[in-house]
């Protein structure tokens, strides 16, 4: 007997429809499933997580879901859902996870060391980028003590190739295969032109301190949601975490595949 949490974004599924059509789907099978609200804690025992929503819930999820080694399912009712498995009309294909037609793909999630010390792990990408009110920001990034490049613009993310396709992608990044694991950091907004995206290889770890003059600060921001402030002289450290995002794949398409078809839309 199969045992699956339901997470539902309300804003990408209002009424539930969408989510109360595959309820009824899997009502067919051997399986019990409990809706679990977005944010909330996950049971060790569960078997698989099925999410409703974007890539953001998504990586939402990822935080709830990878400390207990949980894998995701998930139904894209964003826009473009690199990260989710199956679209809104598409619940028969649930009969593939109950007979184990299916594999499970793991997706490399980073570590940040934020300046309180708290360390916390993202699916996509670590942004250390302006505050409200700063115009410009002075950026440092070192890799195992190296010093790489100092960044005067906007800021800088740091991102698995997950995040590739999010911000990274929209700030002149390169697209990375999700089974390629590494580093990649991409300036934002350089006011250099020998600034451009470097990858790194999975045992570095980097340095990122606001150099900034003024007492400019810096906001970091994991996986879309602000966490602190770097003041002047402040350091975060990102490295490749321990953690690791599962996702449940019913389909037979390559990256390839996927990344023609998410680009069109």
């Amino acid at each position: 007997m199969k045992k699956i949490a339901i997470i539902t974004n309300p804003d990408n599924d209002k009424d539930y429809r969408i989510t109360e059509s595959f309820e009824r789907e899997l009502l067919k099978y051997p399986c019990e499933f409990e809706r679990i609200p977005l944010g909330a804690e996950l049971s060790e025992d569960i078997d698989m997580v099925l999410v409703f929503g974007g890539d953001g819930t998504v990586m939402r999820v990822s935080h709830m879901a990878a400390p207990l080694g949980l894998p995701i399912l998930g139904v894209n009712m964003g826009r473009v859902g690199y990260t989710l498995e199956l679209e809104k009309d598409e619940k028969s294909m649930l009969s593939l996870y109950f007979e184990e037609k299916y594999t499970v793909e793991e997706r490399m999630m980073l570590s940040a060391c934020c300046p309180s010390g708290e360390v916390l792990d993202a699916l996509n990408d670590v942004v250390v980028s302006l505050g409200e009110r700063a115009r410009m920001t002075n950026l440092s990034l070192k890799a195992n003590d190296e010093e790489v490049a100092s960044y005067f613009g906007n800021g800088v993310i740091i991102s698995t190739p997950t995040g590739s396709s999010a911000y990274s992608l929209s700030a002149g990044g390169p697209i990375i295969s999700p089974t390629v694991s590494c580093l990649l950091v991409t300036p934002i907004c350089s006011h250099s032109l020998s600034d451009r995206p470097v990858i790194f290889d999975d045992s570095s770890i980097l340095t990122v301190t606001n150099n900034s003059r003024n007492e400019t600060k810096s906001i970091l921001n994991i996986d879309g949601i602000d966490i602190a402030v770097i003041n002047v002289g402040e350091s975060i450290t990102v490295k490749k975490s321990k953690l690791k995002t599962k996702f449940i794949r019913l389909k037979n398409d390559g990256f390839c595949s996927i990344l023609s078809k998410k680009m069109r839309k």
